[in-house]
């Protein structure tokens, strides 16, 4: 049986944004990550190598009356993937990794991210140098009528 899998990790701090663009830009080491396959990875929507400065453009141009609390989400990291064999060309982890079923996962995740999050999502980025492929995507989290 295979299954989505959605996780959401909120991104409190300056640092914690820095971090988690470095583990999607790969300019840290990530220890499960093939080397040799980090090239394929592909950036499906913004920029990960500005995303600190386009979250805080977002937040600037907020109608907020008051200063952003200091515990605040300055930006949430949504994480999509899938079963690993559901990638597979049979339910099997040591077959190759079907690209059309990538490609269909990618483009059903960038609809999904550009209709429910529109500009507010400032990066998604796809992973293929992991064993299993995956979605990193960056929301800040500004209400679309209050701001």
């Amino acid at each position: 049986m295979n299954y989505a899998i959605p996780r959401v990790q909120r991104l409190k701090s300056v640092s914690a944004i820095k971090a988690s663009q470095a583990h999607c830009n790969r300019t840290r080491e990530t220890k499960n990550a093939d080397p040799d396959r980090t090239p394929s990875n592909r950036q499906l929507l913004g920029n990960i190598e500005t995303l600190l400065e386009q979250i805080q453009v977002i937040l600037d141009a907020t109608t907020q009356k008051r200063k952003i609390r200091s515990d605040a989400n300055l930006a949430g990291e949504i994480l999509f993937t899938a079963s690993p064999t559901w990638y597979r060309k049979q339910d099997d982890l040591n077959e190759e990794i079907d690209l059309e079923k990538v490609d269909q996962f990618s483009e059903g995740v960038t609809q999904f991210l550009q209709q429910e999050f529109g500009p507010y999502c400032v990066s998604a980025v796809l992973h293929l140098d992991e064993i299993t492929p995956h979605i990193h995507a960056h929301i800040v989290p500004v209400d679309r009528e209050t701001g």
